[in-house]
């Protein structure tokens, strides 16, 4: 990377009105091609849109989806920027044709599988994770920061309060089964976290993790299940199998 387009990159980070996370990101993308272009005999004021679709090509062999997808839009921004400072009289990525696939369609558990990863659980810790993740549809680090104080009761029903940001409804309603696994799981318990490892220890994302995926296996699931998957999956189950909030909720049939 030679001293100019050093110089480029660190103007076009600092002088724009970016978050510190930001700011790293789009220097890190606009610095790797910066390194290719230095390995090509190119820079970043002489690099052609033939040269740059040859980049992103070579990207997408090692690079996720969305990476790629950021960084592309990150150079263009970039390239945008220097055609404004006279860096550059044009941008080589704004009509530059390259192909980046789309992200694949998320697969989804059936509601059968959902059943066969619940009774794959042997041990009540176990069904409390494939309960509230699965059946109840929380988000792992919802699973991983509920508290037992957060148990509670409305209406007659048991509930789980859920003190995290981006829920419309604070709390779910708990299934017997799943109420019944967390009495079990806590063994007394009535304080610290609602879900624990073996050892006793606050459950953590890497602990679903392996829970799932053990059990996903054991269930003879043919594509390997992640907590994020099955906190999904029953949203997907509900849509597919017709319910709709609206006329659900407003009256009308």
């Amino acid at each position: 990377m030679n001293e100019r387009d050093v110089e480029h990159i660190d103007y076009f980070v600092t002088h724009r009105r970016l978050s510190e996370s930001t700011r790293r990101l789009y220097r890190h993308h606009v610095s790797a091609l910066a390194a290719w272009c230095g390995s090509e005999g190119l820079n970043l004021t002489s690099v052609s849109s033939a040269s740059l679709a040859r980049y992103i090509r070579i990207e997408r062999q090692r690079l996720a989806i969305s990476t790629v997808r950021s960084r592309f839009d990150c150079l263009r921004l970039f390239f945008a920027w220097m055609v404004e400072q006279g860096a550059r009289a044009d941008n080589p990525a704004a009509k530059l044709d390259v192909e980046i696939p789309q992200r694949p369609i998320r697969q989804a558990l059936t509601a059968e599988q959902i059943g066969l990863l619940w009774r794959a659980a042997r041990r009540p810790g176990e069904r409390v994770i494939v309960g509230l993740l699965g059946i109840c549809a929380l988000r792992p680090e919802e699973v991983c920061g509920a508290e037992v104080s957060h148990l509670g009761e409305l209406d007659g029903r048991r509930i789980l309060h859920i003190p995290t940001r981006g829920r419309s409804q604070p709390y779910t309603v708990l299934p017997d089964e799943v109420y019944s696994a967390i009495k079990e799981h806590l063994e007394g318990r009535d304080r610290g976290a609602l879900v624990v490892t073996g050892s006793g220890g606050k459950a953590h994302r890497k602990h679903l993790y392996v829970v799932v995926r053990r059990l996903g296996e054991l269930a003879g699931i043919p594509f390997s299940v992640s907590p994020r998957l099955l906190s999904y999956s029953m949203r997907a189950v509900a849509v597919e199998r017709g319910f709709s909030f609206f006329e659900r909720y407003s009256g009308r049939r």
